[in-house]
Formats: structure tokens, sequence, C-alpha cells
């Protein structure tokens, strides 16, 4: 929030980092909504926007996402040869676009990378992503990255989402996003702007933390039942 508000003054407004799982924890979770109403589930950020990622070693990351609200250093998604979906690992949370794995990747071959990961993904929204993005631009590889805490986001968050769960039970069932990043621009806002609305510096981080949750190791123990 703090940066947000010191960015007011300048030339560039810097927004808060967002992930569309920020609002999962809440009990009456829905899509998110444009300011006309109507529902969406964006499954990235707002597009061409400055944004404060995290601040890990005193200093802020401050990056700008690319035409469809990715940590990218293209703007272009055509004629590409890996799209990788992932959650925070690939994204880069904490790294510019230059650094995540798809940037490295890129310094060290031939090949050009579009970075689909978003922090907090599990295996629903890598699957609508891939559905969403790489269906359409139709790269000649697909990387998947799998993390255990994936299976703990699809238990604990994504099967409870209506929509995610369509990409699943649907074979044909898209949000046509490509064409609407207008509209997850909006309703991403929109959220933002309530928040922001606060006043709170540790909102983003602090409002669905859950003591019962932490106490109860349910993070360790889901693990710990799969084997």
């Amino acid at each position: 929030y703090q940066v947000y508000k010191d960015s007011l003054d300048k030339e560039k407004i810097i927004i808060p980092n967002f992930t569309p799982v920020y609002n999962f924890q809440s009990k009456i979770f829905t899509d998110y909504a444009t300011p006309t109403g109507e529902k969406i589930f964006p499954l990235s950020k707002i597009s061409n926007q400055t944004t404060a990622m995290c601040n890990e070693d005193g200093e802020w990351n401050i990056y700008e996402t690319d035409k469809y609200g990715f940590n990218n250093i293209y703007s272009d998604y055509k004629n590409k040869d890996i799209f990788i979906l992932g959650d925070s690992y690939i994204e880069g949370h904490c790294s510019k676009p230059e650094n995540n794995i798809a940037g490295y990747i890129e310094k060290n071959s031939k090949f050009k990378v579009i970075n689909n990961g978003m922090a907090g993904s599990g295996p629903l929204m890598m699957l609508a992503t891939l559905k969403e993005y790489a269906s359409i631009f139709k790269p000649r590889k697909v990387i998947w990255y799998h993390f255990h805490n994936d299976i703990i986001n699809l238990q604990r968050y994504e099967k409870n989402s209506q929509t995610l769960i369509r990409y699943l039970n649907e074979p044909n069932f898209d949000q046509n996003l490509v064409s609407k990043q207008d509209k997850v621009d909006s309703a991403i806002k929109l959220y933002l702007n309530k928040k922001i609305s606060k006043q709170d510096d540790n909102y983003f981080f602090t409002q669905h933390f859950s003591y019962k949750t932490f106490f109860k190791l349910w993070y360790f123990r889901s693990v710990l039942k799969n084997f």
C-alpha cells in the first residue's frame, strides 16, 4: 500500500501485487466482478501495469506486466517455442522477467518462451491457462511445472470455484480471456480499489490469514495424508 501511495505523486502509478487466488479463502467467494456486474475469473493481472511484486531484500521488485497481465519479456505471444505453466516458482515471484525461469531459458538457448506462471496456481488454474492462452497461440511445446503444494491448492480452493471446475468437466469451455483483457483489467482494478481504500499496509497478506489453519498444521497434514 505504501508503495502505491508514494507513487500517486509520480509519473507512473505502481499498484500492489495481485494474484487471482487472493479471493479464494473468502467464505462467499465467487468470480470477480467488473464495474458493470459481469462475472469473470482472471488468470493473470492487470495488463501493461507497473506492479510492486514483493520486497525480500530491502528493495521492491517493480516490473511491468505484459499485454495479458503476465510477467514476461514478450508482448507478442505468436510464433513462440515454449509456454510455461506453473505457480510462483514459474512466475518468478520477486524476480524480474529476465530473471525468472522463462528468462533463464531464453538466455541459455535459442528458444522463445512465454511465461504464464501465476502465484497460487494449482492444477485447475493451470488447465484453464492452457486452454485460454496456449491453445490459442499454439506454441511448439508446453511445460507444466508441478509442485507438491499444487494439490493442496486444488483441495482447499480450486475445486470450490464453479468456473475453474468447468475447465475440467466441459472440454470446450473457456472464458475467451484473450479478447476480454479489458474486462479482466476492470475487474481486478475494482477489487484492488476496494482493498486499497482500507488503507492497510498489510491487508493483502494478512486479511485472510487463518490462525486455526496455522495451529492445526492443515497444510502439513494434507501433504502427509497423501503418503
